[in-house]
This record gives structure tokens, sequence and C-alpha cells, in this order.
């Protein structure tokens, strides 16, 4: 662990951004009449559907898989009920985040990137944040991180490095810090585009440095830094590593207990690594990808192995944590071109692991890398799991449900949701409604059995 002891004359640039969006924040209320903001009263209790909201990136165990049943087993002949629909912006990936009867993602608009907080049960708008000037890309425009809710703080990183804490009801800021600025680093290729994750009152997430990567953990109640992990080169004595800087990848971490032990696994520019809750970096896999393109989330898999997958024909392996004489080694226990993920996350469901091998969905055995069946058509899509379906979004706004089976493709339902734009954002299913996005607008459909709701060929 390398602690870093910043000089911090170079701040200032920060409060002359932030000066500027709080004014325009205030022209944009003042003049179109956002809605006042909502008070901490959150309605029903919140403990009794707690395990029901999707409260980060991928849902409540960051794998894309929901707890929820009673859900409809396939859609009615004209598709499932719309709840509503309504316009958000004209780019943008970030995921959605559900909280009780409060939504919140991001997007951009003209020359800016905002938060939003909406009514989950009706898309109406609580309220609207400035978080940055918009990021432009060849690549696409926009955010792509998704928010995370906690203790009734909303925390979200923007692709410019914007880190923020506000309160999830009223919009206050909690903290504010610029990784970019912070650190003195670059904006990632693609921006940063990973979800950050809570561990304790630790909030963790990747920044670049003008010397490389680095693992940063910032008190989640005030913003203060605890801890950075520079990765890279001079952490390791392998040869393997000796000349390979590593970079931020833009995949999201997730929380593991691997050999009795608990780590964040971050998947890097170049490496999958972990390290523990106060920073210790414990071992590390050498992945090289071009344009430091390490996407997909890793799927953690029983008897302490984890799934990796990358594309730009990079494929898929399943790395093997072992410990003797308290040293953690990583291994590969096969590697595969069965699946390449591009930026799509797979899902590990029943002994197999289901997702898109670019634009083919695919099942594998994660035993052996074996391809089970693929499914062409779907475009760059992505999936989750909820009460023994797949539920799947195709690029091309298709909404699927599929019978999670290894031994062929098993369609149960398909229904047109949109023709516009690339819906390369994941599903959010909380307390029986799915919430569906792409660049310009946001869909909510209802699962639950014997519901009624305006059916989705309907307009608002």
């Amino acid at each position: 662990m390398i602690a870093f002891n910043y000089d911090h004359a170079f701040l200032p640039n920060i409060y002359r951004i932030s000066f500027v969006l709080l004014l325009l924040q205030f022209l944009i209320e003042t003049s179109i009449g956002i809605a006042s903001p909502l008070n901490g009263n959150k309605g029903n209790d919140p403990a009794q559907k707690e395990s029901f909201n999707w409260l980060q990136w991928r849902g409540p165990g960051r794998n894309g898989i929901s707890l929820e049943k009673g859900l409809i087993e396939s859609f009615p002949k004209d598709g499932p009920e719309r709840v509503w629909r309504r316009e958000i912006g004209t780019s943008g990936y970030s995921g959605i985040v559900v909280k009780d009867e409060y939504l919140y993602t991001m997007y951009s608009e003209g020359d800016y990137e905002y938060v939003i907080c909406l009514d989950a049960l009706t898309g109406a708008q609580v309220w609207v944040f400035v978080n940055d000037n918009i990021f432009l890309n060849q690549h696409g425009r926009g955010p792509r991180s998704t928010p995370i809710f906690d203790d009734d703080k909303l925390f979200f990183l923007g692709a410019k490095g914007n880190f923020y804490a506000l309160n999830a009801y009223e919009k206050k800021v909690h903290w504010h810090v610029n990784l970019q600025d912070y650190f003195r680093g670059n904006i990632p290729r693609w921006g940063y585009t990973a979800s950050p994750i809570i561990v304790d009152d630790l909030l963790l997430v990747e920044a670049q440095t003008l010397s490389g990567n680095l693992i940063a953990a910032f008190n989640k109640n005030d913003g203060a830094l605890e801890w950075t992990t520079k990765t890279g080169a001079s952490n390791y004595s392998n040869a393997d590593f000796e000349h390979i800087r590593d970079y931020p990848g833009y995949s999201s971490p997730i929380f593991v207990n691997l050999q009795k032990q608990e780590q964040i696994v971050f998947f890097s520019g170049t490496r999958l690594q972990a390290v523990t809750p106060k920073g210790k970096l414990l071992w590390s896999h050498l992945w090289l990808t071009r344009n430091n393109a390490n996407v997909a989330t890793p799927i953690s898999l029983p008897d302490n192995k984890i799934f990796i997958s990358s594309g730009y024909n990079k494929g898929a392996a399943l790395i093997e944590i072992q410990k003797s004489d308290n040293e953690f080694q990583a291994s590969e226990a096969w590697r595969s071109n069965a699946m390449e993920c591009a930026f799509s996350s797979p899902i590990y469901i029943d002994n197999y692991i289901y997702g898109f091998d670019t634009a083919t969905l695919k099942c594998i055995d994660p035993a052996t890398g074996e391809q089970m069946w693929k499914k062409f058509g779907l475009g760059q899509g992505s999936l989750i799991y909820a009460d023994g379906k797949l539920i799947v979004l195709s690029e091309f706004g298709d909404l699927l449900f599929i019978k999670p089976t290894p031994q062929k493709y098993l369609e149960i339902s398909k229904a047109k949701l949109t023709r516009r734009g690339k819906c390369w954002t994941p599903p959010a299913l909380a307390n029986g409604k799915l919430y569906l996005r792409n660049q310009f607008e946001i869909h909510c459909l209802e699962l639950r059995k014997n519901s009624t709701s305006q059916l989705i060929g309907h307009s608002d």
C-alpha cells in the first residue's frame, strides 16, 4: 500500500468549476420550475422491501441476480404491462438504481452531464443535479458509471472524474472530489466508467495518476481519503509484470470472500487483482487487452474461483485463487475464446454462465470453458436473472424471457420495447417493476402477477 500526500495548491480550479456548475444548477431550476426536493420521508417501511431494491450496479450482490419471486411466467399477447415511459436526455449509458419509490440514474443533454431522481412509480421528476460538462468520445457520449445508494446518500462518479455524495432526497452536497485534479492524472480513454463499491464506511474507486493506476478508498461520510494502493510493476517481483504499467479499467469491482479472506476484486486495465478492506494488495493476475478494455464485471464462482472475460479477441478465463503460508496466488484453470464479453457482464446461475460473446448470446460451462449453445440476432445486449428466468434486453430494444438451461436456447417470450437508440444499459428490477433505458428514454414495466397497467404499445 502506498500513501500519497498531495499538495492541494492546484485545487482552486475545482472550486471555479463547482461555482459554474452550481450557478447553472440554480438557473435550470428557477427557469423551468423543477419540483421541490422531497424530504427524508420515504413512505413505505424500507426494511420490508430492502432485499427487493436495486441499490447499485448489477443489483444486491453486484452479480445481476434478483431475489424477487412471484413474477409473471411469460408475456401477455400484447407484451408486458407498461407503468410509464419518459424521455431522458440524448446520451449516456449509466445504469438505474432504485430505492423504494425513488429512481436514480445519470444522463447527458446539450453540453452537460446530469444526475436525476425520478418517482419510481410514476416517472415524475423529483430533482436533477448538474454533475459536469459533457464527456465527448467517438464511441459514445455521456456518463457510463452507475450510482450507488447507501444510508440515504447517493454516490456517483461522472465520466470526467467528478465524484459526489448527495443527500438522496434533497440533493444536498455532502462532499465532492474531482479524481482528475485530486490525483493529477488524465481521464481514461473512455472516461471514468467503473461503478463505485461500498465496503463498510469506505467508498472504493480506481483513479488514474501520472504514474499509472491506483485504488482509492474514501470515507463515505465526509469524503476523506483513507488510503490508496498503487497498482503496477513496482508491486510485483514476478518478471512478467516488470515493465507493465497499470491503468484504470472500465470494469466495476466486486466484494468477495476467497480463502476465508474478505477482499475487493478489481479488473483494471492490465490485470485482475484484489485488495483487503484496509488496502493491502493480496494477489494479481496479468490480463492484457487492446486499449486496456477490460469492461465486463468479474463473477465470483464457488471454490475460490473468478470468471473474467474481455473483447477484442481476448476471450475468457477461470482464475483460481490459492493460499499457502499466508500468501495468495492466482492462476488460470483454463482460457477460452468461447465468450468474449466486450462490455456486457455475464450471469452465473445453476452452475452455468450466460452472457454476450460480443453480439452473440451464449451459455458456457465454467468448469471447462466449453460452449453449450449460442443465439444470434440480439446484438450487444445485456441480461439479469430473476425468478427462474433470464431477462434479456437486446441492443435493438427487444425484451426477452429465456429459460436458463445448458441443453439449448429456450425462449419463453419476446416483445419489442423500443426502436430508438442503442440499448446497452442492463435492466434493473425492483419491487416487481423492471426498469430499462437507452440513450433517450426510460421504461418501467410491471412484472408482478395479477397486476394491471398500460400496455407497452400505448403512448404516454
